[in-house]
């Protein structure tokens, strides 16, 4: 009776954003354990390290007992701040930590097969006029919006919690932090690298600071085989979606923001075209299945808005 009891409160307790990040981190470590089973000597490859990889998905894992308990004790304040703080300092660490584990979990060449169907449809490799047209202002336009991607879901949460309080603030943070862990799965299982690093041009991007930008980025990225799906395209849309949903109003800079964002992704030549569509896609059904997986638990999407 007591194990049933302690399974019901577990259960009551337990959100679906704890939900997602224990399901992330299950299969993040089940996909490094079986890679390292079947590693065939890459063991002693630099960076790859398959049970340093499972190691911080567990300590990850464990943290999302600390919301739990709060809300076991009624302390409801507290457990949505640890949810948004696990977000904000989570998501960027299980990012980074990818670099552990790829390419070598599934070392397909990704990335030629898009240029492939690049030269498929469009008969070259698309980006590379997209990047050689624009002019230095618009350069560093779309390099610094690039830059700041991450800050577009969280001022979509602010907006949503200052416009229509906690209950769609849990929902917003709920969608938002699930489909960048989807979109995380998505580098696991097709680490791609991006045209810049495929099909380098072999011009500067811009000026000289902007090359020191360019350069700064990439050197800060752990994790260079992140294009496919394109995060920062489903991402950026998914919280401007997330926002309008919720019913909030005067939010078409964030609609402007996001498809920037999305500009940005080709026109430096971040992602392939192929990226950017599949994130395109990925975010309006995110926020469908999400809707779908909140009203399992009991919660209910908003009815505000609509995508």
């Amino acid at each position: 009776m007591r194990a049933r009891a302690a399974r019901s409160r577990w259960n009551a307790t337990v959100s679906t954003l704890e939900r997602f990040w224990l399901a992330y981190c299950a299969c993040a470590a089940a996909a490094a354990l079986l890679a390292a089973a079947l590693s065939d000597g890459r063991a002693d490859v630099p960076g790859y390290q398959p049970f340093a990889f499972v190691a911080l998905h567990a300590v990850v894992a464990l943290l999302q007992f600390v919301p739990v308990a709060f809300d076991q004790r009624g302390r409801s304040a507290a457990a949505r701040f640890a949810r948004a703080l696990i977000a904000i300092a989570g998501l960027p660490i299980v990012f980074s930590a990818l670099c552990m584990a790829l390419p070598h979990a599934h070392p397909e060449p990704w990335e030629i097969r898009w240029l492939a169907f690049d030269h498929w449809v469009f008969g070259a490799d698309a980006t590379s006029p997209l990047r050689l047209a624009p002019n230095e202002p618009v350069l560093a336009l779309l390099q610094l919006v690039y830059a700041s991607f991450y800050a577009i879901p969280i001022c979509a949460c602010l907006v949503v919690l200052r416009q229509r309080g906690n209950v769609a603030f849990d929902r917003a943070v709920t969608t938002i932090t699930g489909g960048f862990l989807l979109s995380y799965l998505g580098y696991l299982w097709f680490p791609t690298l991006g045209p810049k690093d495929v099909v380098p041009l072999g011009v500067p991007p811009g000026g000289e600071w902007l090359s020191s930008l360019h350069s700064l980025l990439h050197e800060a990225e752990a994790n260079h085989w992140d294009c496919f799906p394109s995060g920062h395209t489903m991402m950026s849309l998914c919280a401007a979606m997330v926002a309008q949903r919720e019913g909030c109003v005067r939010i078409g800079w964030l609609h402007g923001l996001a498809w920037t964002v999305v500009a940005s992704t080709l026109v430096l030549r971040y992602h392939w075209p192929i990226d950017v569509l599949v994130g395109a896609a990925l975010a309006p059904l995110w926020i469908v299945a999400c809707d779908a997986l909140l009203v399992r638990d009991g919660v209910m999407p908003s009815t505000r808005g609509r995508i």
